[in-house]
Formats: structure tokens, sequence, C-alpha cells
């Protein structure tokens, strides 16, 4: 993501004295297209991982949707280029042309935008075809530029390892069987449509793998219960992350008790639920 706003490659495109003359110009210049390919698809930009910086990436423009909105078929290049100006790459195949544009698209919220590619393509007569964005992401957040998309709330519900299982273990306990029962019933009571996610969580106390695969097990075995309580098993998916995601930091050596009660917040199952009934109501 690249917050900064650029200029466009070709500022002078709009003191030209008339489209035709500036399309003249700029058919000489890439009459020999510098990106020669097999396909007609999106160029992408690679570097090797040791030359990685803060340059590598694409730049883009901005997008004004009422002006990319207005290229439509049968439009002719000159047009295109008197709306969007120089195209930042461009391709030749098969003898029709196809030109790309980064346009920077802005999350719903924030001050982030997303460079996204658009390929203009062009009929054998250099007409415009179609118009298409490269990732279907930047399609969705280019169609909610005018009206963002209502992203669904999220609920978290923390269930503390130490009270849901034995020390060191993945079996339930009798309270923690009550608990994640009386979960079901709200999410029955409260979700029309839930899709629901288990992570399980770990203190740094010993091998960190182990951690990781203990937590796994814990959200398993919290999902299994909740089916036994009613709730799809298709709408559940369980990942453990181990130690990675702590909520409190403690000093002091791991096998202290001083040391392992400051660390019981890490040990814990959340589950995340997003009801997507409205979303799906009003699609």
């Amino acid at each position: 993501m690249n917050a900064a706003k650029n200029e466009e490659h070709a500022p002078g495109v709009r003191n030209t004295p008339g489209p035709a003359l500036f399309l003249a110009a700029f058919l000489a210049a890439v009459g020999t297209p510098p990106v020669i390919a097999d396909d007609a698809g999106y160029p992408d930009v690679e570097t090797p991982l040791i030359e990685l910086d803060e340059d590598f990436a694409r730049v883009g423009r901005a997008v004004d949707r009422e002006t990319l909105d207005s290229v439509s078929a049968g439009m002719e290049q000159g047009e295109v280029l008197e709306k969007l100006g120089t195209p930042d790459e461009f391709k030749r195949h098969r003898g029709e042309a196809h030109w790309f544009y980064n346009f920077d698209i802005p999350f719903a919220t924030g001050d982030d935008v997303l460079v996204c590619q658009y390929r203009v393509s062009f009929d054998g007569w250099d007409r415009v075809d179609t118009g298409e964005w490269r990732r279907f992401l930047c399609e969705r957040l280019y169609e909610g530029l005018t009206a963002p998309p209502e992203i669904p709330e999220m609920e978290i519900l923390t269930l503390s390892a130490d009270v849901v299982f034995g020390f060191d273990d993945d079996r339930l306990t009798p309270e923690g069987r009550d608990r994640i029962g009386g979960v079901a019933e709200e999410i029955d009571r409260e979700y029309s449509d839930p899709r629901i996610t288990l992570v399980g969580h770990a203190d740094r106390i010993g091998d960190a793998e182990y951690n990781r695969e203990l937590s796994q097990r814990r959200a398993e075995s919290v999902r299994e219960e909740l089916i036994e309580q009613g709730i799809d098993p298709d709408v559940m998916v369980a990942e453990g992350r181990g130690e990675t995601r702590p909520l409190v930091f403690c000093r002091g050596p791991e096998h202290a008790t001083e040391t392992r009660e400051c660390l019981e917040p890490n040990r814990r199952v959340e589950i995340e639920i997003i009801d997507r009934g409205n979303q799906d109501q009003e699609g």
C-alpha cells in the first residue's frame, strides 16, 4: 500500500494541441512496444529479494470514477488518451493493443491506498473492446468509492484456557463445557448467519512449536464442543497461533509460580464471530 499520490507519467498530455496530434506522436514512439509477451496478461513487477527498497513497487495515480467509467466500448485510442493520459505500460498481442494503468484506490477508512492495475484492451481497429481490473479486491474497492461497502462488525468472545482446560491439556473441563454451551446459546440467539473463527493462544513457557500445537488442539476442542451444541460445523474454522499474540508481557523465570500466574491472560481461546446474514440479504 502506498499513501503517496503521484502525478501522471506524462503531465504534458493535457497541454498538447489535440488528442490526434498526441496520439500520432505516442503511437510513433511506441511503434515497437517495450513489453513484448506471448499473451495479453498483466505485466508483473519483479525484483530479487535482496534488492527490495521503497522504490521497487508500482506507483499509482489518482482515479476518478466518473472519468474511468466514461471509457466505453468502441471508443478510439485518442479519446482514451485524452481521458486517462499515457498508459503506464502497454502490450500488443496478435495485433491488438492492451494499455495498463496503475491507479491509487483508497480504502474505506484511513489514508492508505492500494495500487491497482487496470487494463484497457482494444480490438483490431484500435477501438476499446474491454476494460477490467487485475484483482477482484481492486474491483470491489473501486465499486465502493462512492458508497463504501459496509464492513460487518466482529464480536470476540474469550475463553480462559485455565478455566476451560486442565493444565497442559486440550480436554475440556466440566466448567469449560458449560461456558461453551452458553456461547452456543448466544450464537443461536444473536446471529442469523454466523461465520466463526476459533483461535487458540498460548503463553511463552516451554517450546514454541509445542505451544502452537497445543493452542491448535484447544481451538479444535472448542469447535467440536460447539458442534455438539448444535452449531453448524461448516461455519467454523479452528487455528492455533501459539505464543505469537500475547496480551501481557511478564518477566521472570518460566517455571516460577508468579510468572505462570502473570501469563494467564495469554492462555486463551478467542471466538471471533461475524454475522453475514444482513450482507446476504442486501446482495
